[in-house]
């Protein structure tokens, strides 16, 4: 299954990668192979922004761990380009359009995301196709 991950999620998991919380637990089945990841390079930017600009962030998670996450990354990740020609205009914030189109472009089945804007979209659009951490983990649960 082609899965795209969203920045909040790969955050989530740095502030507790051995926890059972249900961001770590995605992490760590998609490096483990049990899904294939599909990041659009524009995430893999925005974790690194995002934790370098919140102190609260950056205090807690080293820059060396944000590394390491990023080289286990992309051997076994699909790291993909978004595609400006592709309109969308489907989400409440617009800085959400390009993962949306990245998505499109790869046919991923499924999105996961922590966003409130992109799960309102799932709620009204696509119930199917843009799941929570904690609804992708049962999914993991149930084609296990």
């Amino acid at each position: 299954m082609k899965v795209a991950i969203d920045a909040n999620i790969f955050i989530r998991y740095l502030l507790g990668p051995g926890s059972s919380s249900a961001p770590s637990t995605i992490v760590r089945a998609g490096l483990a192979g049990q899904f294939d990841m599909v990041i659009p390079e524009e995430v893999i930017a925005e974790i690194q922004d995002k934790i370098a600009a919140r102190p609260d962030l950056a205090d807690r998670i080293a820059q060396a761990e944000v590394d390491e996450l990023v080289e286990l990354l992309h051997p076994g990740t699909t790291v993909i380009q978004s595609n400006d020609e592709v309109p969308l205009h489907t989400a409440r914030d617009p800085g959400d359009e390009f993962f949306l189109k990245s998505a499109v472009l790869d046919r991923v089945e499924a999105i996961v995301s922590g966003d409130k804007d992109l799960l309102a979209l799932a709620k009204s659009v696509a119930p199917d196709w843009i799941a929570s951490p904690a609804e992708f983990v049962r999914i993991l649960a149930i084609e296990a």
